[in-house]
Parts: structure tokens; C-alpha cells; sequence
């Protein structure tokens, strides 16, 4: 399971950084035909969809798993071992439960967008697949934390 998670996690990470790259791409072309008059029709629905949507989205699993987020456990590491042990499992239940009641909110979102026939405005792009990407990578983040929570691991 473990070897499961990490590859997801890479595959995600990979993917993440194919949608940064293009994202980078597609700005400076656009800022350089910006320049001459011709701008890409539908760069800040594609930047901001691709970009703020996809690849942070998708890539919150290697980040969870590798621990790169942000954590202040001041509080926490001064505890006696097993009160902080407590609290570490406290946190991965709350964790398990914010992270799969918005993964599965955005599954249904994303039914519901596609039942309203969702579009940006501009290159007429559905929402309901990017919705539904960002919904099933939180529930893989919540294999993860699941994982960690019955095996024990991150103490």
C-alpha cells in the first residue's frame, strides 16, 4: 500500500508539473503576442483552472506523504510521547474526515455541474472534469491518511 501511495503520489506530482510548465509556457506566449496585439483567447480561465485548480490540487498527496506542508508542532512535541501520540492520531482523524466530506463534496459538485451543462465563459471548457480530478485526489490523500492512521506511520 505504502509503494501504492508513493507512486500515486509521484504520478500526481508529475502530472502537477506538466500543467505548471504549460501554464508558464502559455503566460509568456501570451504576454509576448499581448505585445503585438494578439492576445490567447482564454489564458486566465486555462491559467486559473490548470494552475490554481489542477496542479495544487492534485499534487496535495506527495505533499501530504512527504510531509513538505506546513506543520507547527511546538505545541505538540513538547508532550509527554504518548499524549502526543494521542493528539497525532486526533489530527489524522480530523484530517481524514474535513479531507473526505470535501472530496466527496466535490464529486457531487462536479455531478452537479455537469448535469447544469457548466462552462467557462470564454472557451466554453466544462467544469465538472476539473472538479472531479480535485474531488478524487483528496480521496486518495484520505487513503493516505488512512493508511497512516491504522499502520501507525508519521509518529
Amino acid at each position: 500500500m505504502k509503494k501504492l501511495i508513493i507512486r500515486l503520489g509521484k504520478l500526481t506530482d508529475i502530472i502537477a508539473g506538466i500543467f505548471i510548465s504549460f501554464i508558464v509556457l502559455l503566460t509568456v506566449c501570451d504576454v509576448i503576442l499581448r505585445f503585438f496585439g494578439k492576445p490567447i483567447l482564454g489564458t486566465y480561465e486555462i491559467v486559473s483552472l490548470g494552475g490554481g485548480a489542477l496542479a495544487i490540487g492534485i499534487s496535495s498527496l506527495f505533499t501530504y506523504w512527504e510531509k513538505s506542508h506546513i506543520r507547527v508542532d511546538t505545541f505538540v512535541e513538547k508532550m509527554p510521547k504518548n499524549i502526543s501520540h494521542i493528539l497525532n492520531i486526533v489530527r489524522r482523524v480530523m484530517i481524514l474526515f474535513i479531507v473526505g466530506m470535501t472530496g466527496m463534496a466535490l464529486i457531487v459538485m462536479g455531478f452537479q455541474l455537469l448535469e447544469a451543462k457548466e462552462v467557462t465563459p470564454t472557451l466554453f471548457l466544462p467544469y465538472y472534469p476539473i472538479v472531479w480530478a480535485l474531488g478524487v485526489s483528496f480521496l486518495i490523500v484520505c487513503l493516505a491518511v488512512l493508511y497512516e492512521l491504522i499502520s501507525g506511520g508519521g509518529d
